[in-house]
């Protein structure tokens, strides 16, 4: 069996969208340095829910054959955190929308 192809999904904060800055740096900088990593960048629905199970959708579509990793932008960094807990993914926060919790 060889071993799954590297794909980066991209996940973009609220009132954005795979056009943005950072998601188009992120497509020209695999394409050009690490054209070996597949960027997928979906266009995410508005409301948390539907994102979620949005997601869900891109996760199955694609796990089978690929070990799938996560950047997420603001809203998109919360969303890579809940996959992150579900599937263990690994995941890089851009200005996360999340509340950082203190344990002093």
């Amino acid at each position: 069996m060889s071993a799954k192809r590297p794909l980066l999904l991209y996940i973009h904060g609220f009132n954005s969208s795979p056009k943005s800055f950072k998601a188009q740096a992120m497509l020209a900088y695999c394409q050009q340095a690490r054209p070996d990593i597949k960027v997928v960048v979906p266009q995410m629905p508005c409301f948390p829910e539907q994102a979620a199970r949005y997601l869900e959708q891109i996760v199955t579509q694609y796990q089978a054959d690929y070990q799938i990793a996560l950047v997420g932008s603001s809203l998109g960094g919360y969303l890579s955190t809940w996959l992150n807990h579900h599937y263990g993914f690994k995941a890089v926060l851009i200005n996360p929308a999340v509340k950082l919790m203190s344990f002093c």
